[in-house]
């Protein structure tokens, strides 16, 4: 608390200091104060020119121009003043200059003179006196020399104003007192709607720097994250820094990462290692250099564990600013969703580079997967092959349809049905071995295909694409195409951006995994408090609720339904040990009736010609229906699979403990519910005006506690600090692995990219076709100076003329 000084005690006088000339300046532009008349009744105030509205513009008797701060004599600094500390003083000088319109350095960083005598210029002597000054007050400290070189065009702000306090620190305690008050500034002061534009204003806090970064988790640029800032504020000039400043602060993160980015990764997984044992990450190297790297966290673990069955990866590129290629491996969930159970970054797309992640993936997950699933890309296949050595090889059957058109002419396809006939036949779930074989040898013959290569091709390795052939692996219908592994590359690709440093792709990595897993959690607390409509009235569809998650009833329902409004039984035979039933299906849509075959064995078990549980995990109706008919309540417990239960994955993985080895930061709790808190109280106490005033009150002493006592976090760390901790690395003291240099995936040419056949025939289609005067056809691919009939023309030439010789 601030005491006036004992008036009897005598101060030394207030006087201007003595100015230097206008030529120590440096600018044209600089005012001066040297004939100030202190005494106002020999000056007359002229608000007509240059008045800011928080300033009373005056002219001494030599003309010179000099402004005084419209602010109640409450707030003004008065001399004798006591202060218990030099930062109690700041903070009444930095209030002071808030309201008067002008600033003295930064919001934390005020600009100090120390110096043995007041009216003295030149280098510090001694620290006995402090006086925070203007920042339109020159730099006393010497100029560095620093290079010679071309300085771009810009205002000079500089104007020599000694507007300041005067503090002399009182000897043997940690007192000051306030001796000399200059209140006349000889610039034009800020306006009160302009003063968020001043320099002081423009600092950007610590909160500000995070909440930059966290929009930049996902992918929210530095422009679009203060119009974001600005909206959620109420305005933009209720925001700190302009959106340069917002881009600067991108810059510093881009420059505080630089060539040590790729060992911040590798330390920021180990540092992590040591608080959760469980977490699984791998490098390669070459030459120093990253080449590769995979990591999977406890709970990516887990749900492989419980939902690696069936396993798709694929690769996209330029996920970052270095070139790497993401390999995410993804899967199917308990809600039909996808999870992700780890990922990988690749500089070379080779056999050997995808036999390493493969084999650092198994590493992570011991058990090998049932059914895996790529595109066509043969080092994947041969790497596939390689590692998975015990699961089945799937090609998308996407990616080989979709070539159709360019391999097959395009005539055919659209006059005839073969397109109609061909999907029918491949996508039939149902088709045996036998079957497909017959009635493709069958279409062949009708459209005579016999000569096209690709169409023979495809067929010589149809028992990796064609559904007839993995009717045998379990779950084989989960997964028929590598469309999930290329969703959830796209939704990586939402929270990502190819500018991102490693470092900054793993922290959107980490953002897209949490949006992932919560969404999770949504489906499993939806999953326990909905309970969902019955459309019968049997128990077992009750009891299939109280078992499966909710997306997955949805579809056991229907089985149940219509096995018994739609599926008609006759016995075919019965013993001792089984029942035999036939089935009649009846399609709801077409009527079309198909006839299946149910084997209902003494011990329980069941079986389907339909092989419906095989493929899918959950029964048919046609075994519903013969469950129905012999009165049975409850789904027997072998056909209920794990992995579509609803309490399959434990609750306790959704802790960050499990991810990031490190339990959840209590002060970033605090600071997010102290924010809740005020909110929810502005909110209920908007219709009471006087209730609102209050708290306002109440918090804004508050804060000039907190702003006494406290020193600002800022002052504390350095900006490279800050950024650290937001990103959660630290600064390596020896760089041993080096950022990769000068990366080619697939794709990437010297100059232009590789253009695939669907984008060739498209420009093909849009190209002009020209009559060719020596072959009478219009033509896209030639004309009278390249034709073929021009060379045959020059050839008889030629050789008549050899005749004639």
């Amino acid at each position: 608390m601030s005491v006036p000084i004992d008036q009897g005690r005598e101060l030394n006088e207030f006087n201007l200091p003595n100015h230097r000339n206008s030529d120590d300046a440096g600018c044209s532009n600089v005012h001066h104060l040297e004939d100030v008349n202190i005494n106002q009744e020999h000056s007359t105030p002229n608000r007509n020119q240059g008045s800011s509205g928080s300033s009373v513009p005056f002219f001494t008797p030599n003309g010179t121009r000099y402004f005084i701060p419209e602010v109640p004599s409450i707030h003004k600094p008065v001399v004798g003043t006591v202060f218990n500390s030099l930062e109690e003083a700041l903070v009444m000088y930095e209030s002071y200059a808030e309201k008067a319109g002008f600033t003295f350095g930064s919001l934390h960083k005020p600009r100090l003179q120390t110096q043995a005598d007041s009216l003295k210029r030149g280098p510090v002597m001694e620290k006995s006196q402090e006086q925070p000054v203007c920042n339109e007050e020159p730099n006393n400290e010497p100029e560095k020399k620093k290079p010679v070189r071309q300085r771009r065009n810009s205002n000079f702000k500089v104007t020599d104003c000694y507007a300041r306090i005067k503090l002399r620190l009182i000897q043997g305690t940690e007192k000051c007192f306030l001796y000399g008050f200059v209140e006349e500034h000889n610039h034009v002061l800020d306006q009160v709607e302009d003063r968020h534009l001043a320099r002081a204003r423009r600092q950007l806090e610590y909160e500000d720097r995070r909440f930059i970064q966290l929009a930049g988790t996902n992918n929210i640029g530095p422009v679009r994250a203060h119009r974001l800032r600005a909206c959620l504020n109420g305005g933009y000039d209720q925001v700190r820094g302009t959106v340069v400043d917002y881009k600067n602060h991108k810059r510093d993160v881009n420059v505080c990462i630089g060539e040590r980015d790729a060992q911040m990764l590798i330390n920021k997984f180990a540092n992590r290692k040591l608080n959760n044992p469980e977490l699984c990450f791998e490098y390669k190297t070459e030459q120093n250099e990253l080449v590769a790297f995979f990591w999977a966290d406890e709970t990516s673990r887990c749900n492989y564990q419980l939902f690696g069955d069936v396993l798709a990866f694929d690769a996209t590129y330029r996920t970052n600013r270095t070139g790497y290629d993401i390999v995410p491996f993804t899967g199917v969930d308990h809600h039909n969703k996808c999870v992700t159970f780890g990922g990988g970054l690749l500089k070379y797309e080779t056999i050997e580079s995808y036999q390493w992640l493969l084999n650092a993936f198994m590493k992570a997950n011991p058990n090998q997967p049932q059914l895996v699933l790529t595109d066509q890309d043969a080092a994947m296949k041969e790497a596939v092959k390689k590692v998975f050595t015990e699961s089945t090889h799937r090609l998308c059957m996407w990616h080989v349809m979709r070539k159709l058109p360019f391999k097959v002419c395009g005539e055919l396809l659209k006059n005839t049905d073969l397109r109609r006939r061909i999907h029918k036949l491949v996508w039939d779930v149902l088709l045996t071995v036998e079957k497909f074989e017959a009635r493709w040898q069958l279409l062949i013959r009708d459209f005579n295909l016999e000569a096209n290569t690709w169409l023979s091709d495809m067929f010589k390795i149809r028992d990796r694409w064609v559904p007839g052939f993995f009717s045998h692996v379990p779950m084989c219908c989960l997964m028929k195409t590598t469309s999930r592994a290329e969703s959830s590359n796209s939704f990586f690709h939402i929270f990502t951006d190819p500018a991102h440093t490693l470092v900054q792709f793993m922290v959107c990595f980490e953002s897209a995994m949490e949006k992932q897993r919560h969404t999770h959690q949504e489906l499993d607390y939806q999953t326990k408090t909905t309970t969902p409509r019955m459309l019968t009235e049997l128990k077992i569809e009750e009891h299939a609720a109280s078992v499966y998650t909710l997306t997955i009833f949805n579809k056991v329902q229907k089985e149940i339904y219509r096995g018994l409004y739609f599926c008609f039984h006759k016995v075919v035979s019965t013993d001792d040990v089984s029942e035999v039933y036939a089935i009649e299906d009846v399609n709801q849509r077409t009527k079309v009736i198909s006839r299946h075959q149910v084997v209902h064995n003494k011990d329980g078990s069941i079986v389907c010609s339909c092989n419906h549980f095989g493929r899918h995990g959950w029964l048919c109706r046609h075994i519903f229906h013969v469950l129905n008919n012999n009165k049975i309540e409850e789904i027997p417990e072998p056909y209920i699979k794990q992995r579509w239960r609803r309490d399959v994955l434990p609750s306790h993985l959704l802790d960050k403990i499990h991810r990031y080895g490190m339990e959840t930061d209590e002060t970033s709790k605090m600071c997010t519910q102290v924010i809740s808190d005020v909110e929810a109280i502005v909110s209920r106490l908007k219709s009471n005006p006087e209730k609102l005033n209050d708290i306002a009150e109440l918090v804004k002493k508050m804060k000039e506690d907190v702003l006494l006592q406290t020193p600002p976090r800022s002052a504390e760390q350095t900006k490279e600090d800050m950024i650290c901790e937001m990103l959660g690395v630290t600064i390596p003291d020896e760089i041993h692995v080096t950022n990769p240099k000068n990366v080619k995936t697939k794709g990437s040419g010297s100059r232009k990219r590789m253009i695939g056949q669907e984008e060739r025939h498209v420009k093909k289609r849009k190209r002009c076709y020209r009559l060719c005067k020596k072959c009478g056809e219009y033509q896209d691919t030639h004309d009278s100076r390249n034709c073929e009939k021009l060379k045959e023309i020059e050839k008889e030439k030629m050789l008549k003329k050899k005749r004639c010789k």
